[in-house]
């Protein structure tokens, strides 16, 4: 790691100091002295190796170092993004990835995307139906024939497939009643053998629906709309911030150990990384002013808020409330999230570690450990998890452990999670002597993005039956 920080840091020390994102390290090491921005806006209060006092943006901005192309800071490009990855990359996964991943630029602290997927393919009726030799029946659908964005996905022309333990019995639909909530369906007969419209069977609630295609008859030109259109989705992206410094009496003074500010800043990239990861995946959006500050504040929202998709590993729970899991909850698991939507055939599974356990004592998953089914990934080692269905690249995101979610997991296709960036990776020095406000060396470092998630049936949330 000494390496690596040495190595990057001949370049003004900026690689290092990437780290300084949102990390306040005052509360890091006593080797280390900070400036901390008071609450509010105020002034910090007063303690060992702290400046008391705030400065203006104004007197900030006349500060920052001069650099030799005129701009103010340094801008950090993608091979800084590259080697920032490589500390402890298993511990901000997310992070690691979108990094490596080209973000997408945002114009203003607000972006938009649209997402455009899949129509379900199956439902279940909602209410039972007894046996009948009536001309037509109307049936309610468990969902109203709806997606989870309102729009319809059954429509008249269409065919129906449904199954209960009574057999399977095939309509095609006449009419759809959107107010009612319910469609209208005769079973198919052949009317040159009989013009009797054949009785049907009795139909379970909660009954299979599954969707065939749709039947159109002689000379029809139109049938039913397909009335999917692309979903707006919104986000802000948050003002990433810290700032770190070391006194000129710390850097004179004789240590025990070697350690300065490159130390600290080292340790600084693994807590930023982590705070910023969680930001990504939990955050709420906002927009506000808080105490005496003149301008709002951004906060951006965290990715789960838009996964629709809630799943349930396990059928059943032994005697303690823990889930006991099957080779076949894992199939029935794995045919959930991978079919049924337009996302790839590998996707990463972020599970805290109550999860992992419990996934771990499947049998098909332990012959698969055993048999070394690991893969590296954007240089990160994953355990492999291969169904019939799709691959699963598993691997314990420690702070879910810390946010609820020990006996959950998220499950996403990178290929729709994007990174927004409003203003890339900077870093300036605060020369914090002229303004004779604090002894020392300053510096800070800014990052605005926010994260986007498309195509929400892509994406799951799984949780361990209770």
């Amino acid at each position: 790691m000494k390496k690596m920080f040495t190595k990057i840091q001949g370049f003004a020390m900026f690689a290092l100091t990437l780290a300084l994102g949102i990390v306040d390290a005052s509360g890091m090491l006593a080797a280390a002295t900070v400036i901390p921005q008071g609450t509010n806006g105020n002034a910090p209060k007063a303690g060992v190796g702290l400046t008391v006092g705030s400065m203006t943006e104004g007197q900030i901005r006349g500060l920052v170092a001069d650099n030799s192309n005129g701009e103010i800071g340094d801008y950090y490009d993608d091979s800084v993004d590259s080697e920032i990855v490589k500390f402890r990359p298993d511990l901000s996964p997310l992070d690691t990835i979108t990094r490596q991943m080209k973000a997408k630029k945002a114009e203003t602290m607000r972006f938009n995307w649209y997402s455009v997927d899949l129509l379900p393919t199956e439902t279940t009726v909602d209410g039972a139906i007894e046996a009948s030799t009536a001309k037509n029946y109307r049936i309610k659908l468990a969902d109203n024939g709806q997606n989870h964005n309102g729009v319809d996905y059954i429509g008249w022309g269409d065919t129906i497939r449904i199954v209960d333990e009574n057999g399977e019995q095939f309509f095609y639909v006449e009419s759809v009643d959107t107010a009612a909530k319910t469609i209208t369906v005769i079973p198919p007969y052949d009317s040159e053998v009989s013009a009797d419209v054949p009785s049907i069977k009795a139909i379970a609630d909660g009954a299979k629906v599954y969707i065939c295609g749709n039947a159109a008859a002689e000379g029809d030109m139109l049938t039913s709309n397909y009335g999917i259109i692309p979903t707006k989705e919104n986000n802000f992206c948050q003002i990433f911030k810290c700032q770190v410094s070391e006194s000129t009496i710390q850097k004179m003074s004789r240590k025990d150990i070697n350690w300065g500010l490159s130390d600290v800043e080292e340790q600084a990239i693994y807590q930023w990384r982590n705070k910023i990861e969680m930001s990504a995946l939990f955050g709420t959006k906002g927009f506000f002013k808080a105490g005496n500050k003149h301008s709002e504040i951004y906060m951006t929202n965290g990715i789960i808020k838009y996964i629709k998709k809630n799943l349930e590993l396990g059928k059943a729970v032994d005697g303690d409330g823990n889930a006991i899991l099957t080779n076949a909850d894992l199939v029935d698991l794995t045919k959930e999230i991978f079919v049924g939507n337009s996302g790839s055939q590998q996707r990463v599974m972020f599970a805290g570690s109550g999860f992992v356990a419990a996934l771990s004592k499947i049998d098909s998953i332990q012959k698969q450990q055993e048999a070394g089914n690991t893969v590296v990934v954007w240089g990160i080692e994953w355990k492999e998890i291969r169904t019939n269905f799709g691959t699963l690249l598993l691997q314990h995101h420690k702070g879910l452990d810390l946010y609820g979610y020990t006996d959950k997991a998220i499950v996403l296709d990178m290929q729709y999670v994007d990174k927004w960036t409003f203003k890339p990776l900077e870093r300036v020095e605060i020369d914090t002597r002229k303004a004779g406000t604090y002894d020392g060396d300053t510096y800070v470092s800014t990052e605005i993005c926010g994260f986007s998630l498309r195509y929400p049936d892509c994406h799951a949330i799984v949780s361990l039956k209770a």
